[in-house]
């Protein structure tokens, strides 16, 4: 039985992770795309907020979405598990805005699955799933000026926000797992 190509892309937040990705997929299309190439990102597998107090952590920056205990890890190593064994699964879509889930997308088996996140070395189990493992090494700074760019331009966050989760959850998080 034939087993897909599962490579895992990790880094701090806003390092480039889904830059690389799209790069693996337009190499691999270069290729000759005989390959069938899916995309999966660890935000879509954060948990939903359902505790009112998490939810208005949430709103106001302080809950922690850099932390383990923010993903359901459980989900996505199942997700990798049937994959793995060429067999369609659904990926939750994600609310950023409600911080729920609020569908889900399908997705046919692929001969190369390319699983990007923060944390997605973190899980051990969840670690053996991956064939190859890339690390996105980017300088601090750097990350945090994507940051900011990024969530002051798609959430409409307020920068004092972006910064006070960045210096207080984010890069602790980051440097001690």
């Amino acid at each position: 039985m034939r087993c897909p190509f599962i490579i895992g892309v990790a880094g701090g937040t806003a390092s480039g992770k889904s830059t690389v990705c799209s790069r693996i997929i337009d190499r691999l299309a270069l290729n000759g795309g005989q390959k069938r190439v899916v995309a999966i990102s660890q935000d879509s597998f954060y948990r939903d907020l359902v505790n009112h107090d998490e939810f208005l952590r949430a709103l106001r920056g302080d809950f922690n979405f850099d932390h383990p205990d923010a993903f359901e890890h459980s989900s996505m190593l199942q997700t990798l598990k049937n994959l793995k064994q060429y067999k369609p699964a659904q990926i939750p879509l994600y609310d950023f805005k409600t911080h729920s889930r609020i569908g889900w997308r399908d997705l046919d088996a692929a001969d190369v699955i390319l699983v990007e996140g923060i944390l997605i070395f973190f899980d051990q189990e969840l670690r053996s799933m991956f064939d190859l493992k890339l690390f996105v090494d980017t300088d601090p700074d750097i990350r945090l000026a994507r940051r900011v760019e990024r969530d002051t331009t798609e959430w409409g966050r307020p920068l004092n926000s972006i910064l006070h989760q960045y210096l207080t959850l984010v890069k602790p998080v980051f440097y001690n797992n």
